[in-house]
Formats: C-alpha cells, structure tokens, sequence
C-alpha cells in the first residue's frame, strides 16, 4: 500500500499509514491560526514562580494552570499576541509560545521563557518598528560594541562602556547574537554618532542612582522596584535569590525583608565584578573570606566595590564599599534582614549608611568581570 495519513497528536504534525488508523469522526481538528508559525524547540520557565497558561496570546487569558519554575518545556510553535515585558531584558516582547498539556494547546509568553525558536523571530511584529527615541544605557559588565549596522560582523565604530549612556532610535532585525541565538538590534544614538547595538545588551530608561553602572555610586536608598527593574543582578541571576533569600520579590526567609548576602552579591555583578568569582562565595557572610577564588583577595584597607566582612565576636554580615572618604571613614550600601532600619517591616532591604573604616573585620576585593 502506499496510502498514508497526515495526522496531528498533541500538537504535532507527522504521517502514519491509513490502513492501522481507524476514522471515528469526520469532523476535522480545529485549524491552526494563520499567523501560527509551527516549528518545535523547547525552553525552561524563568520566573521563580512559574508561569501561568494562557488560554490565547494574551496575558490576563490565565486558564488557571500553571507549570512550575526551571521545567522545560516543549512547544510546537509560536505567533504574536499581547506584548509582554520580559524578565531578563526589560524589552517589551510580543511573541507568545504554544505548549501542549493534556491535549488541549495553552499559550506562554517569550518574555518568561529561557530558550527561543530556531528561526530567530523578532520580538515584535516585522513592520512594527516606529521611531522610538527613548532613553537607554549600556548594561553589559565588559562592554558593549556600537556598531555601522545590525550585525556581529558589521564595522565597530568603537566599545561603549558599561553604563554609557544612549538614545534608543529604532528596533530592528539584524544578524545573530548571543545568548540564544538572537536577532534583535537597536538603532541608537550615543552623543553625535549614530549606529546599531546588540538589544539584549541594553536597558530601556535613564542610567541615574547607579543603575548598571560600576562609575557610579549607589549612596541612596532604593525601593523594590530598583531590583525588579534589574533582573540579571538581583532576581533571575542572583544565586542567592534562586535559593528564595533577599526581599520579598524572590521570597521571605524568616518573614524579613532583605538579605546581606543577596544584596552584596548581586550588587558587585551590577558593579562588573567577576560572576565565576561571586559565585563560589556562596555561604553565609561570616564564611566568604574562606570561599574566595578566581583572584579574589582579603585586603585592610578599602577601595570602592570591595565587600566589607563583619567576622569578629561572632558577627556575620557583609556589605559593599560605595565611598572612601579621607576622613577615615567609608559609605557602605547593604541588606539585612534582622536589623529594621527603615521603619518598616521586619528587616530592612536597602540601606545606605556612613562608617569608619576600621569598623569592618576585612574587606573582600573580587577582579573585575
């Protein structure tokens, strides 16, 4: 024989041969979308939450299901819905995900996903690429190439700085990039010159307060959603938020508000200190100066971005060296989760204080990234 079937089981397309399938209804399965873009890849959930299945491209369309933090899951394709900001990036994604569970085709959005189709889409709609002048900075600890045009191998005009400050003009498709084999580009202006950088490299709004940008000191308070805009440091890529400790975004051990560790961790990454580093500094506070690797070096006299360790009498705490003043004393930023400074509840997430710089037992001075 050589009659077969084109057929369709939990979302995928193959072929069978029609004489073992049995017909029970005529009725056809319901066609897919037009703008439905079938192709199979896969990805893990990116919010410690989870992530919520839609039951179409729309974000307030929750079927009241949801599948749990780091699960992979295998999609069959993807369109455009409602855009949706994305965790990691800030940018506002428009590409949502089917996935199949128990028959039935759920919706999740790229913004939540870690992993992305072959075919590289954009994140927005092709066309939908309007002016934007908007205001963004560099948020890349080693750098980040401007370029002549939206590709790796396009003429470098020159390496802006981590922190620099720029114009986002326009989002456009360009060539291939890492990580996740991306395509999304922008169009900036950075002083007179105008050229294309890597999307994902880039934070949409203004680079005041120390926002990504090791120059710059943190010395005022910051609320949650300083951290919530900052993903990479403080939430999604700070391991000690991955294990539920630092402000109630991530999760409240012991009911409090902050966390030394957590905070000083994802501070000196936002600093563009080394990552490989930070990450083998994994203890608790009074234990770091013990964990040092990757040229990380205990040191008694500080300078700005060194951690100060609080080991003496039993104390455990860590924070980050803003400031060195000639006076003697230093400006520290710093979490804890014990002492409420701030008045509020139990704990305090971020506060900035001046100290001598005798108080600390020893400062920790990791290599840059």
């Amino acid at each position: 024989r050589n009659d077969w079937y084109k057929v369709k089981v939990n979302g995928k397309t193959g072929y069978v041969a029609t004489y073992y399938v049995d017909v029970v209804s005529s009725n056809p399965p319901p066609s897919d979308p037009s703008e439905f873009n079938p192709e199979p890849f896969s990805g893990w959930v990116g919010p410690s939450i989870g992530v919520a299945l839609r039951n179409s491209p729309k974000h307030s369309d929750k079927s009241g299901l949801a599948e749990p933090y780091k699960k992979t899951l295998n999609f069959d394709g993807w369109m455009y819905g409602e855009s949706v900001t994305d965790i990691w990036t800030g940018k506002s994604d428009a590409l949502w995900y089917r996935y199949w569970r128990g028959g039935k085709a759920y919706w999740v959005p790229s913004a939540y996903i870690y992993g992305y189709p072959k075919s590289n889409p954009p994140i927005q709609p092709p066309g939908s690429n309007p002016t934007l002048n908007k205001p963004g900075y560099v948020n890349a600890s080693s750098g980040l190439n401007f370029r002549t045009g939206p590709s790796a191998s396009a003429g470098r005009i020159r390496a802006l700085p981590n922190g620099t400050s720029l114009t986002i003009l326009q989002q456009v498709t360009g060539g291939v990039y890492q990580p996740g084999n991306r395509r999304d580009w922008y169009k900036v202006k950075v002083g007179n010159d105008v050229g294309y950088v890597a999307a994902y490299y880039v934070k949409e709004g203004s680079n005041n307060g120390g926002g990504g940008n090791p120059g710059t000191p943190l010395v005022s308070r910051q609320g949650a959603q300083y951290f919530a805009n900052r993903p990479q440091f403080y939430t999604s890529g700070n391991i000690f938020a991955q294990s539920m400790y630092g402000s109630s975004l991530v999760g409240r051990r012991g009911y409090t508000e902050g966390n030394c560790t957590w905070y000083a961790h994802g501070r000196l990454l936002e600093m563009g200190k080394r990552g490989s580093a930070l990450r083998t500094m994994h203890g608790n506070a009074n234990e770091w100066h013990y964990q040092m690797s990757g040229g990380t070096h205990a040191v008694s006299s500080p300078r700005v971005g060194d951690i100060a360790q609080w080991t003496s009498g039993g104390a455990n705490h860590v924070a980050v060296v803003e400031q060195v003043h000639s006076n003697g004393t230093i400006t520290i930023s710093e979490s804890h989760y014990r002492t409420n400074w701030d008045g509020g509840a139990k704990g305090t997430l971020h506060w900035v204080r001046t100290i001598s710089a005798s108080s600390p037992t020893r400062y920790l001075r990791v290599p840059n990234a």
